[in-house]
């Protein structure tokens, strides 16, 4: 085999690895898919429902263009009255986190908000959150294998009277 030979095979090996590299890139997007996150909007989203007295619920708006919070009194351990249901029709590992308005008053806001998960029949929590402590955050409630999950935010908390429970937005990664 001449020289020249050899250089056209070594070429065409290199050629072929490159190609096959090249195939391998293009097709990782569709194979390992990149995770995905949706927030939603409580007040206009499909995926929201409260539920409890009708007059103690209430709007606080922070601005005009953007998209007010829904507050509730808060109540004694153990006799809730007033609830929050954001959901989502997710399968697999997802991340939820939940929203702080920054305009919340820190000196009102429950230091003992009780969030729960509920995926397929399996009840996860009480999380509980100090809502005073993250004016402006996203408030990590945790990571769970889910199916059809749902995030529960009732008004009972234990932390005195005269708190409030703020109910906002949800962001969901899986």
């Amino acid at each position: 085999m001449s020289e020249q030979t050899v250089v056209k095979h070594k070429l065409l090996r290199r050629l072929g690895v490159v190609l096959i590299t090249l195939i391998v890139i293009a097709l990782t997007p569709r194979l390992i898919s990149a995770a995905t996150t949706y927030t939603y909007n409580r007040d206009w989203a499909s995926g929201w429902n409260e539920g409890g007295t009708p007059g103690d619920w209430f709007l606080t708006n922070y601005g005009a263009w953007v998209n007010p919070y829904q507050s509730t009194w808060n109540r004694p351990l153990g006799s809730w009255d007033n609830w929050g249901r954001w959901w989502k029709s997710i399968y697999g590992t997802c991340t939820i986190k939940t929203y702080m308005p920054s305009s919340i008053n820190t000196n009102q806001a429950t230091h003992r908000a009780r969030y729960y998960v509920v995926s397929g029949s399996t009840w996860y929590g009480p999380f509980v959150i100090d809502q005073a402590g993250w004016p402006g955050q996203w408030i990590p409630i945790g990571t769970f294998n889910c199916s059809s999950p749902s995030l529960y935010l009732y008004d009972d908390t234990d932390d005195g009277t005269s708190k409030l429970v703020h109910y906002d937005d949800t962001r969901w990664t899986y």
